[in-house]
């Protein structure tokens, strides 16, 4: 959901020419970026791997 009211936003900015709209938008692709890295975390490292 918060990714297609990213692309509202960023279609609505794009319409109104709005800076302020636009940075909303930014924010919420960068909180789906942070989200994503949470919930995807990195794959452990084991012993063999680190040789």
């Amino acid at each position: 959901m918060t990714f297609a009211l990213s692309v509202v936003l960023a279609v609505a900015a794009i319409s109104a020419r709005s800076v302020a709209l636009a940075g909303f938008g930014l924010d919420s692709l960068i909180e789906i970026g942070a989200s994503a890295v949470v919930i995807c975390p990195a794959p452990a490292r084991t012993a063999s791997a680190v040789r």
